[in-house]
């Protein structure tokens, strides 16, 4: 300042405003330095914000898209499963119509002479409701020609397998089989019936043969007293076989 007063009396020419402008464009362009870095910050962040939100944005439109998907691979899935279900129960009956066939062309060849209308439907429920459906057809066809309404001659034998009620109807009303004396007409129950008298007549004979005398004459024919009922063991015995043979003949050529 003393300078600048030695100069003013000098006679040098000052220009007050230049001295009083120094300080405030200093501090101008400081703080415009300053600025323009705030704002080169800025644009960045905006910048940044604006590709984060994009990405953002991005992903979860991406993630949407993956639970569309999902959701639609499981609804495929699930109409695949229930095609799937659909087709192997649609090969399950295909497969039992064509046992049903070859069985029944079977049995018509070894009892040509009986009603063939009687066939089929004694077939299917045989290989529905037994665990021997060859064992109790051929008993059904040697005791009635698979008739189902049969009154044997004795009066006593009712139905296909020829039941005896007054010697098995406490047993097969307990096994809840059956209940009145209709029942030994229901083709169903007949089948079952017959299962389950030869089942536990095999337990108490030994063998199967012995079990089929019983069957058909009682005691005095298991003890070897009445020969027809040796006839009677024996055709079922070849019709088993023969029935059998058929039916396993049908399971190999179906695993192959």
């Amino acid at each position: 300042m003393i300078e600048k007063m030695n100069n003013l009396l000098k006679g040098r020419s000052y220009n007050l405003l230049d001295d009083i402008m120094v300080i405030p464009q200093e501090a101008l362009h400081a703080v415009l330095d300053k600025v323009w870095k705030l704002r080169v910050i800025v644009v960045i962040l905006v910048s940044v914000c604006a590709v984060l939100g994009t990405v953002s944005l991005k992903g979860q439109e991406a993630l949407t898209r993956l639970l569309h998907l999902e959701t639609e691979n499981k609804a495929k899935d699930a109409t695949i499963e229930k095609l799937q279900k659909e087709n192997k129960l649609l090969e399950e009956k295909l497969a039992f119509r064509q046992k049903v066939d070859d069985l029944v062309a079977k049995i018509k060849k070894e009892a040509a002479w009986i009603d063939h209308r009687n066939i089929r439907p004694a077939a299917e429920k045989a290989l529905a409701h037994t665990t021997d459906p060859a064992l109790y057809l051929a008993i059904g066809l040697v005791e009635a020609e698979l008739r189902a309404d049969v009154v044997h001659p004795d009066g006593v034998a009712l139905g296909m397998h020829g039941l005896c009620p007054k010697d098995w109807h406490s047993y097969l009303k307990a096994k809840g089989i059956m209940e009145s004396r209709d029942d030994y007409f229901d083709p169903v129950k007949s089948f079952k019936g017959s299962e389950a008298v030869l089942s536990a007549l095999v337990r108490e004979c030994g063998s199967l043969e012995k079990a089929l005398l019983y069957y058909n004459g009682g005691e005095p024919a298991a003890a070897g007293m009445i020969p027809i009922s040796k006839v009677y063991a024996r055709r079922v015995l070849h019709l088993r076989k023969v029935f059998a043979a058929q039916l396993n003949g049908y399971k190999e050529k179906t695993e192959t």
